[in-house]
């Protein structure tokens, strides 16, 4: 496990928008450890009372489908706690992979802010 952060978040009022560290979301490692980071925010979203959290993909060129793997099973850790999860700032590479595999339909698409 490496010291460096895969996610980063920031609470706007009752939101939590995850944003990524890394362009390409690729290596195996890095993926694991984004899930084990993204699991670990329940804790802040029960603490702070968030209603939404948005993964923001605003700076990613590409997305392995293992992390694909690991937005559904943080999804359904967040509906296990009755968070809706949305996500937003799609490049349209990575919206048309969302759309082949009817994740558009999984995970709410938020308006690109």
């Amino acid at each position: 496990m490496s010291d460096m952060q895969r996610i980063r978040n920031q609470i706007q009022g009752d939101k939590l928008i995850v944003g990524f560290e890394d362009r390409k979301i690729i290596v195996p490692e890095a993926i694991d450890e984004m899930g084990r980071e993204m699991a670990s925010l329940t804790d802040v979203i029960e603490k702070h009372s968030i209603k939404t959290v948005s993964l923001d993909f605003q700076g990613v060129d590409f997305c392995a489908s293992s992390a694909l793997r690991q937005l559904i099973v943080f999804k359904k850790q967040l509906g296990d706690i009755g968070v809706p999860l949305l996500v937003r700032n799609l490049r349209p590479e990575i919206r048309e992979v969302f759309r082949i595999t009817r994740l558009d339909q999984t995970f709410g698409m938020e308006d690109e802010v």
